[in-house]
């Protein structure tokens, strides 16, 4: 693979890796954390060996974050930073900074009024299926049904 990747989902991957190295070196905790994200990954065995590969090169982390044009992965490479960061027990100044750089131009990315009219109307359409297919539907979704479930018992 070469230094600029223009895949998106390719470059949230670089992303993630690339994190590791913000505060100048990949701690064994960190790459820990990236080898079991790889390997759980859906991502082809080609993909994932080419990714295994590349996690002892450094890569800086704006030459490839920079070709993450989708908002849903761009927030998955911000909040899969706190688990790399925080992995060492040890969230470095630099780390620190990245962070909130990023959690604050991601912000200013999001239509969150847009979102938020989004977010109740799958609330809504949710609430109105009848229980046994609203409970099927949340036990398929995982982590993001759950939490619209909570959210569908906490809006009015």
């Amino acid at each position: 693979m070469g230094a600029r990747v223009n895949d998106n989902k390719l470059a949230m991957w670089k992303s993630l890796i690339a994190l590791a190295y913000v505060d100048g070196e990949l701690e064994p905790q960190e790459k820990a954390v990236l080898l079991d994200y790889i390997r759980g990954s859906k991502l082809s065995e080609e993909i994932k060996r080419e990714l295994i590969a590349d996690i002892d090169t450094p890569l800086v982390f704006a030459d490839v974050f920079n070709d993450v044009s989708n908002l849903e992965e761009r927030a998955h490479v911000i909040s899969t930073a706190l688990v790399l960061f925080q992995s060492d027990a040890d969230f470095e100044p630099a780390e620190r900074k990245l962070f909130d750089i990023l959690t604050t131009q991601h912000r200013e990315m999001v239509d969150f009024a847009s979102a938020q009219k989004q977010a109740k109307d799958y609330i809504a359409e949710f609430k109105t299926k009848d229980a046994a297919a609203a409970r099927a539907e949340y036990a398929k979704g995982g982590r993001i049904m759950r939490m619209v479930g909570y959210l569908a018992e906490k809006l009015p």
